[in-house]
């Protein structure tokens, strides 16, 4: 139960600090992209090319550390004791 409340607490403070961090810097221009994955279709939507390559690195880069740990969970749970 605990972790559960810190978990909120992190998600909250998380999100003042994202509005804080909006307020303050309004003046600057914000560059920004996102990937949604649904199935095998990735979808990406950024502002400006530099952003989209860095999405898609990083799209990539979490693809393959999540295949690489379900490739350890099947390989230890062969080997097992």
């Amino acid at each position: 139960m605990l972790a559960i409340a810190i978990g909120l607490a992190l998600i909250v403070l998380g999100a003042l600090l994202i509005a804080i961090g909006a307020l303050l810097s309004a003046r600057s221009r914000a560059r920004c992209a996102g990937v949604v994955i649904v199935g095998p279709i990735p979808f990406l939507f950024a502002t400006d090319k530099e952003v989209a390559k860095l999405a898609v690195a990083l799209t990539a880069l979490a693809v393959a550390f999540f295949l690489a740990l379900i490739v350890l969970q099947l390989f230890f749970r062969s080997v097992g004791p």
